[in-house]
């Protein structure tokens, strides 16, 4: 393919994140035999090493502003002469380019926009006129939708493993913390006096330790007032070249970011290839990346809190094994492997085959005794308040046929003995217990993955109790090159017309978290469980339901299947616990369904998939409620009546003529419709 990648300015004229990105994906190309026209607005040099052409609009202007509307001209005339099959562009203007001389577009938001901005012409225009918009994380990605009404997929960088390699040694002798980045104060919101402030306290609890500033500009704002025996531990080490800075990341203990709104972090990603654990912010790409095999997270405004993250990671870097589960941990953002989403990206938007993927050139580098050739897997439960069906579920995993995994419970709050129940089978299982406050399931199941490093993850529920071989049959489905599976959910015994379980067909699209597997490597390039969906959406739950979420994980299934390879297995069985009847519960539930109708907005694809028709939701009686309803809005008084009849009779040949079970069924109908309607008025669409 012809690719167009359009920005501002390139590397090394200016040494950011952006322009990086620029630069790898430009040299990725190259070595896969694309054709690569780089088109800034300004640049004093690009370097041609990878064999792409250049175009620089403006040479040698430092001042060229992204508002600028005759770089949207300009831009638009070089695509013009070039004819690229797609273009990519990082900044609106220039998007508005590809769009103008129609080529397919995608237009990538390279860190977080304020929401008056993202309401203005030109990041709006770009925002509904590209083909597609991606994001670095999630949150960029709900930012862009609560502000400009367009979903953003998930594409990131990458790191080069072979530039960046290994350094296997035990980090020994006086701590050495590393800052990687624009050191200047026109990038104050990096947050390099926090970090000084923070090192000032590390010196008290390691008093030879040093910081190490690397990266253009001057960082004596950072310093000005800094104790004189805390500044004669700084050290400036100025920008230096590609292999100084790889020196920087093997020799350092520790690399500290102390930005609030790191949108990705690669300099974080470069630091974990070189083997080097890292300390972010619990936000934006670090939330994706840190592991606490890896690194640790922290609030840098606290500069207590921020210290005590830092010191933990001067642990962990003492530790043999974490040089390998640092490398381990970059190897899922190896260009190797992002750089096949980018291609596939682009072939989709021209209607060209998907680009065969393959393994990484590079091989991580794994410390791990337990891991194997086809990879560890964890098993993520989320459980609040259910000790005896958490213990059934246990049962299941401690039968599994396969052996080779983990199990993570996140005990979510709760005031009975579930953490106890886990902990439990430590000798049975390899379990941890993950304690959350009642952060609810959405988030305790991202706490969770947080709290794995594993190759494959499966989500089950407390409630459900895996038959024997499910776990080998959902493994040897990503072995075989899966990025998702969804299995079969079956009820756990028998069920009368008044009790609530769930039965799903593993080929639902829905991919809900009783019974999905993940390769870990796909799950966060999709940024995994969206935590703002269900608001999103228009998720309505009361309050014993707030905490359930609604649609995050039919979001992500369709993610990581759009960027990559999904499938289904019947062999992969759960069974769902079967639950008495409880009439307020019910109502609360049935109601959550006003929230569908937003679902199928993120997700359309659910209209082929999924909804009959298009429209309507499966179930074999309803569409007789609504007949009926619609003729007598319609005033065919007669014929709606017998509609209703028919729906009435339906019912009780269905579920049975006892009045208790054939009126739930009944109220069962009336609620969800009306659920879905009002859903569908709030969101202007039509489910039902």
């Amino acid at each position: 393919m012809r690719i167009a990648l359009l920005h501002l300015f390139a590397w090394p004229q200016v040494r950011r994140g952006g322009e990086r990105y620029l630069h790898e994906l430009s040299r990725y190309l190259v070595q896969r035999g694309h054709e690569v026209e780089v088109v800034v607005a300004s640049a004093d040099e690009i370097h041609h090493e990878d064999g792409s052409r250049s175009t620089a609009l403006r040479p040698h202007d430092p001042h060229v502003s992204p508002d600028d509307l005759t770089l949207t001209v300009r831009t638009a005339l070089t695509l013009l002469r070039t004819r690229p099959d797609v273009v990519h562009a990082f900044v609106p203007n220039l998007a508005l380019a590809g769009v103008a001389v129609r080529r397919p577009t995608v237009f990538t938001l390279l860190g977080y926009v304020a929401p008056q901005e993202l309401r203005t012409s030109a990041w709006e225009r770009a925002a509904h006129a590209c083909d597609v918009v991606t994001a670095l994380n999630p949150e960029i990605a709900a930012d862009l939708r609560a502000a400009a009404g367009r979903p953003a997929e998930m594409l990131t960088p990458g790191v080069d493993l072979a530039r960046f390699p290994l350094e296997p040694g035990v980090r020994a002798g006086p701590p050495r913390l590393l800052v990687s980045g624009n050191l200047g104060p026109d990038t104050a919101y990096k947050g390099l006096d926090r970090m000084v402030a923070a090192f000032a306290v590390v010196l008290d609890r390691h008093p030879g330790s040093r910081l190490l500033l690397s990266g253009p500009g001057d960082p004596e704002w950072a310093l000005r007032g800094t104790a004189a025996d805390v500044r004669a531990r700084v050290d400036v080490l100025g920008a230096g070249d590609l292999a100084s800075l790889v020196h920087r990341y093997q020799q350092a203990t520790v690399t500290v970011s102390a930005a609030h709104d790191e949108a990705f972090g690669l300099g974080l990603l470069e630091s974990l290839a070189c083997g080097t654990p890292i300390v972010a912010a619990p936000r934006g790409g670090p939330l994706g990346i840190v592991t606490p095999e890896t690194g640790r997270l922290a609030d840098p405004s606290d500069e207590l809190a921020f210290a005590e993250a830092i010191d933990g990671a001067i642990e962990l870097a003492r530790r043999p094994e974490t040089p390998g589960r640092c490398r381990d941990r970059a190897a899922r953002w190896s260009w190797d492997v992002v750089g096949q989403d980018h291609e596939a990206l682009y072939a989709r938007l021209v209607g060209a085959p998907a680009p065969v993927r393959s393994r990484p050139r590079v091989a991580p580098a794994r410390t791990s005794a337990a891991a194997t050739a086809g990879g560890h897997v964890s098993v993520v439960i989320p459980v609040r308040d259910r000790a005896g069906l958490l213990r059934d579920c246990l049962e299941g995993l401690a039968a599994q046929t396969m052996q080779d995994f983990d199990v993570v419970v996140v005990d979510d709050g709760s005031t009975d003995d579930s953490g106890d129940v886990a902990r439990g089978f430590h000798d049975r299982l390899d379990v941890r217990v993950v304690t959350t406050s009642g952060v609810g399931a959405v988030e305790a199941r991202r706490r969770g993955v947080a709290n794995s490093d594993a190759d494959y993850l499966a989500f089950t529920d407390s409630d459900c109790i895996p038959d024997p071989g499910w776990l080998a049959a959902g493994v040897r489905e990503l072995e075989r090159g899966a990025d998702v599976v969804q299995g079969r959910t079956r009820a756990a015994g028998p069920v009368t017309p008044l009790d609530r379980t769930v039965a799903a067909a593993p080929g639902d699209g829905l991919y809900a978290t009783c019974n999905v597997f993940y390769r870990r490597a796909a799950f966060e390039r999709a940024g995994g469980f969206d935590p703002d969906l269900g608001a999103r959406v228009g998720f309505r739950p009361g309050r014993s339901q707030r905490a359930l979420g609604m649609g995050e994980d039919t979001v992500l299934g369709w993610r990581v299947r759009r960027q990559g390879a999904a499938t289904h297995t019947e062999d992969a069985v759960v069974r769902h616990q079967v639950f008495p009847p409880d009439l307020r519960d019910d109502l609360r539930r049935w109601w959550m369904a006003g929230g569908f109708p937003g679902l199928v907005d993120e997700v359309p694809e659910l209209r082929t998939e999924f909804l009959r028709a298009r429209v309507l939701v499966p179930g074999p009686v309803r569409p007789l409620l609504l007949a009926g309803v619609g003729l007598l809005v319609l005033r065919r008084r007669g014929a709606g009546v017998g509609a209703l009849l028919a729906w009435v009779l339906a019912h009780g040949r269905r579920n049975g003529w006892r009045p208790r079970w054939w009126a739930h069924a009944l109220l069962r109908d009336a609620v969800l419709e009306s659920a879905l309607i009002a859903g569908s008025a709030r969101r202007r669409t039509i489910v039902l």
